[in-house]
């Protein structure tokens, strides 16, 4: 049976008309107008006072308005250093029904109070030294009870971050004494410090996958560790940027009667193996026809539970060039906080050159924000023996770096507030082995290099399913000579949209992406975006080229959804002075198994 409800709009009509006329009668006049006069002040208006006596009720009686003013008045003259104000009722007006309409009350709010000592009784008596120093700050200043209650907060979190969570302040007394201009306190406190506690136990529920001595390095808590709240607070944020696990309960204590206390762990974990693909086509312009390009990624984290994780992506970039790479990471080298990964890479870059790279990285873990690490890579470049003029030397490097990385992300699929950093300065030495013929007339074979690389990715929710996200990329190389494969390229699905792939090379490019994004469920929003970037290309400057610097732009729309295959990308860009025809179509698929 369906019970439907109706709504009478003459009735309602009749409430709303007895509302309005109820509001009329009696609301410009329902509460007590409060007025004071301050005398011996110059700390306090009338005004900021009175904005403090806003009464939502009436007064019929003279004494429980008096009661309510005076009570009010004093807490808040006592939290500013006044415990010892005069307050007297003036002069009152009535309303029609004998309720109060308006009130005149003058304050003298006295002298104020300065904090001269804190008497301390505490268990273990050695702590006195240690309490004393933290209070010596606020000594013979004016006494704010919320600038002591701070002091006492403080001291109790340092209890709780060194294994003491039951460690407890007893204000007992305050005593003031009458001075010519202030008023001393002197308060009187009991300290306990409690027993310490050790985490005797820690229990890990749901990690079906991931092992447990894993989660523990990574948490950096293990059983028996002294107790410490700080540490607790940031097992969440921790665990989550592994990317490992789809959520992580908040971490729970049981504490034993012997000063034990057991960590009770619940997180759910997540695929993080993963295929990625992309497909994307470049129309045909002028006499060259149109090609596709493409992407394909392979990821397997998390390899037996230990955070080892192994890549490999193939990148068809243009019609002539594509770039295959494998990566490795050792995460928790020896039981440190220390990551050690090995790549292997080669580029072949149009019908030019072949590059091969073989690198690693040793990353150190500093904090949960920040890492810095070691770079180093060998290199060699072979130009293809059919060239029949000069396109790059063949020739070899080692490159040794560090860089340093800031991460404050609070997601790693939608990035909604926080920003990522990362940079990275390089050292190379470059040595020119041929070909014979170009090299004849090449004086110095050994050139050194420097490179920047600098990154930087924040986020920003505006509103609810409403964000803001920018990227900033930075690439410079300084050398004494440099050729093609030196050069950083600009352009594409990485750095400006609407372009071709790495289109543009410069010894200095910069770029900027701007995005609005619309989230439509958890993983999922449309976005417009506009890119800008710059490239400057000394070495064409000094041959006097044409194009050695540009600044460029692009836009477009796009849309990530997840689907029942995986995690959809689809984005439509356009370059500088572009017709729609001359549009970049971007589609990708994401799927974690």
């Amino acid at each position: 049976m369906t019970i439907r409800r109706t709504i009478n709009l003459e009735k309602l009509k009749q409430v709303f008309l007895t509302l309005i006329i109820w509001l009329i009668l009696n609301g410009g006049n329902s509460f007590a107008q409060i007025h004071i006069h301050l005398s011996q002040n110059s700390t306090f208006s009338n005004i900021e006072l009175e904005n403090k006596l806003l009464f939502q009720k009436k007064f019929n009686n003279s004494s429980a308005l008096l009661d309510s003013v005076t009570f009010r008045s004093t807490n808040f003259l006592s939290s500013n250093g006044f415990f010892f104000p005069q307050i007297i009722l003036d002069s009152l007006n009535l309303d029609s029904n004998s309720y109060i309409n308006s009130a005149y009350f003058s304050i003298n709010i006295g002298k104020p109070s300065v904090l001269k000592d804190v008497i301390l009784q505490t268990n273990p008596s050695e702590e006195i030294f240690f309490l004393n120093q933290n209070f010596s700050e606020i000594l013979g200043k004016q006494f704010l009870p919320s600038e002591f209650q701070s002091i006492l907060d403080k001291i109790l979190q340092n209890y709780d971050n060194s294994g003491f969570p039951f460690a407890k302040f007893v204000i007992k007394k305050i005593d003031f004494q009458q001075g010519n201009d202030f008023y001393e306190a002197t308060v009187n406190l009991d300290f306990e410090r409690g027993k310490s506690v050790l985490i005797d136990k820690i229990v890990i529920d749901g990690n079906e996958k991931t092992q447990d001595s894993f989660i523990l390095k990574t948490i950096r808590i293990q059983a028996g560790d002294v107790y410490s709240q700080r540490e607790i607070d940031k097992i969440q944020n921790r665990l989550l940027k592994l990317n490992f696990f789809e959520s992580v309960k908040e971490p729970k204590l049981l504490f034993n009667s012997d000063a034990k206390s057991t960590l009770f762990l619940n997180v759910k974990e997540k695929s993080t193996n993963y295929f990625d693909g992309i497909l994307g086509y470049v129309p045909k312009r002028d006499e060259s026809p149109g090609y596709f390009t493409g992407f394909v990624e392979i990821s397997l984290k998390n390899l037996f539970g230990t955070g080892r994780a192994v890549g490999f992506s193939w990148e068809k970039l243009d019609r002539f060039s594509q770039d295959l790479q494998f990566n490795y990471l050792e995460p928790w080298v020896f039981s440190l906080p220390i990551d050690l990964s090995f790549s292997v890479n080669q580029r072949t870059q149009d019908t030019t050159y072949i590059r091969r790279q073989i690198g690693g990285e040793i990353n150190y873990i500093a904090s949960d924000n920040f890492s810095a690490g070691l770079l180093y890579s060998w290199e060699e470049t072979i130009p293809f023996e059919d060239t029949t003029k000069f396109t790059v030397y063949n020739s070899s490097f080692f490159t040794s770096g560090i860089k340093f990385t800031l991460d404050y992300r609070d997601d790693f699929v939608i990035l909604k507030n926080g920003i990522w950093a990362n940079l990275i300065g390089k050292y190379s030495q470059k040595e020119i082995l041929g070909p014979e013929k170009f090299t004849e007339n090449v004086t110095d074979k050994l050139v050194n290099q420097y490179k920047i690389e600098f990154d930087l990715i924040a986020g920003k929710e505006i509103y609810s399913r409403n964000l803001a996200y920018s990227a900033f990329g930075l690439r410079f190389l300084n050398s004494q000579d440099a050729e093609q494969s030196d050069f950083y390229k600009l352009g594409g699905t990485n750095s400006v949209r609407g372009y071709r792939e790495n289109q543009f090379l410069g010894n200095l490019t910069m770029w900027t992406n701007l995005e609005y994004r619309f989230l439509l469920a958890k993983d999922s929003f449309a976005f417009l975006f506009l890119d800008y970037g710059y490239y400057f290309n000394k070495y064409l400057n000094q041959q006097n080229a044409e194009n050695y610097k540009k600044y460029i732009y692009g836009y477009g729309v796009g849309i990530s959804f997840q689907s029942n295959v995986g995690l959809m990308r689809f984005s439509f860009a356009l370059g500088e002075k572009d017709e729609f025809s001359d549009g970049k179509i971007h589609f990708g698929l994401s799927n974690r198994f």
